[in-house]
């Protein structure tokens, strides 16, 4: 997900809660689902962000082990090739 959107959607929620939570006119059961689909929203975006986070960790981890792999391959090519 792009960064900058995550930050305004982030940021669009957090505001709109302090704003419904300080206006008075505005009945309880607005205010409930308001609050509800928020945190269904940040709650979506943690979990994407979290997996994302695994994702690319074990992508890493994949890396290394392909070059660690070349590398035990290449030092025996070359002992071969020394003999």
């Amino acid at each position: 997900m792009n960064e900058r959107a995550v930050l305004a959607i982030i940021a669009i929620i957090v505001l709109g809660a302090a704003a419904i939570s300080s206006t008075e006119s505005i009945p309880i059961e607005f205010k409930t689902v308001f609050y509800g689909v928020g945190m269904g929203i940040l709650l979506i975006i943690g979990l994407i962000s979290f997996f994302q986070f695994i994702k690319r960790g074990r992508e890493k981890r994949m890396e290394e082990k392909k070059l660690m792999k070349e590398k035990k391959q290449n030092k025996k090519n070359m002992k071969k090739s020394a003999r």
